[in-house]
This record gives C-alpha cells, structure tokens and sequence, in this order.
C-alpha cells in the first residue's frame, strides 16, 4: 500500500501548517484497509463522480465538516469492506479527522434517503471532491465538506462549542504515551534474585493486544510491529474514554 498522490489543493492551514484537507484526505486514502495501489484524484463536480452505493457520513467532535464516504459501482473491495463499510473504513476516517485536530473517534449515520452528500447544501461551502482508486479502479468516492454544522443529538450545542474553545488551548501540552505488552508480580526475594538472561513470564498470552495508555489511562490496544527498524504499535481499537486509570 502506498500513500495518496494528490494533486495540489487549497483549503484551511491547521497549525501544524498543514493544508487540513489535504492531510484529511492523504491520512485516510493512505489507511484505508484495502490491499494494493491507492491514488487519489480530486474532480471539480458530483457529476464526474463514478457511481456509488448508498453514502456514510462520519463526523467527529474538534473539526466542523464531516468526510462522506460511498463504495464505487465497480469496486473490487475485501469482503470486510464490501459487507462492513462503516466498521472497515471508520479507523481510516478517524486517522484523517485527527490530522484537522478532531477529538475522539468519529460518529457513522448514513446519508438521509433522497439528500445529495456530494452537493453543497445551501448553508455550506462547496466540498471537496475525491475519488480513490485501487490498482487502477475506483473504489472509493470521498467528499470533505469544511465548516459543515449539524445537530448532535445527544449533546447540547453551547456545551460542544465551549469544548472545542478551550481545547485549542491545551494542544500543545505534552502527554507521556506508554505501550505495555504484560505484567507480573514479583517478591522481593524473586526481585532481588533477576540477574541478566533471566526470562520473566507476563500475564499476557503471545500474540495479545499491548495496552497503549496516555499519561496511565488506557486509550487504546494495539499491535507491536517494526517499522524503519524500530519498535512501533499499530492501533487495533480504541478503549472507551471513562477506561480506569492503570497504575
């Protein structure tokens, strides 16, 4: 898999002095859970989009848009996608929101029977328009609407705005990310026997998820991998937010 070749486009600076969509998009055609080529070409309107099944949309607290996802007519996907879109495409959506400074994972509804996703409401800006291909066929169509609102249903708005003022001001605090892969409990007379080339046997089978905590909290479990030759982890899943906090 190889990540996204876009062609040049404008859009909002996030601070990190990244065009926002283009790290949206570049983040989620590069995770998309598909094997093969991946590219990725902007059109000017829906009326070059190839055809599609029906639309999801995926929003996340952080970032006012939403990204609309639909399978191409003529995509040739895994069965995990074609069967499951919301749940194989939704960790590749949540590493894209999180390049605009979304927090928390992101929220999947299908698009309303009769809308048009892929047209600017009269309320919002254009979006922008993406098609991902797989080895040379379109797969995906993708469209990025910036500044769109909408109603959360369960949450009330003057809450989520104060949220999302003040959250900007702890982005550049430091948090400590620890990845643990097992745990055991020792004596002191087990620990003051350890010497080297002692094997210490964990609680965790080989093969299981490790915890990725953040500043002791779990966060997440995920998959220890090498990347570039170094110790890496791969996100699997993402823990729910009132996790305990581990010692």
């Amino acid at each position: 898999m190889t990540e996204a070749n876009l062609p040049p486009i404008g859009g909002h600076t996030h601070p990190n002095g990244m065009d926002t969509v283009t790290g949206i998009v570049s983040a989620t055609a590069a995770a998309l859970p598909l094997a093969g080529q991946i590219e990725t070409r902007s059109v000017d309107s829906a009326e070059q989009l190839p055809a599609t099944g029906q639309p999801l949309v995926f929003r996340s607290v952080g970032w006012p848009g939403s990204i609309t996802l639909a399978l191409t007519a003529s995509a040739q996907l895994p069965d995990l996608v074609a069967d499951e879109p919301a749940a194989a495409l939704k960790p590749a959506v949540d590493s894209g929101l999180s390049t605009a400074g979304a927090v928390g994972p992101s929220t999947v509804e299908p698009a309303p029977a009769g809308s048009t996703p892929f047209v600017a409401s009269p309320h919002e800006s254009a979006p922008r328009l993406f098609v991902v291909t797989v080895d040379g066929t379109d797969a995906l169509v993708m469209a990025v609407h910036e500044g769109a609102s909408y109603d959360r249903p369960s949450r009330d708005t003057s809450v989520d705005e104060d949220f999302l003022r003040n959250v900007h001001r702890i982005r550049g605090v430091d948090m400590e990310l620890s990845v643990v892969i097992g745990r055991t409990t020792l004596t002191v007379a087990e620990l003051l026997r350890i010497k080297p080339g002692q094997v210490l046997e964990l609680d965790r089978a080989a093969g299981a998820p490790a915890d990725v905590l953040v500043n002791g909290r779990l966060l997440a479990s995920g998959e220890v991998v090498v990347q570039d030759l170094d110790f890496a982890v791969k996100i699997t899943s993402i823990r729910d937010e009132n996790a305990e906090v581990l010692g």
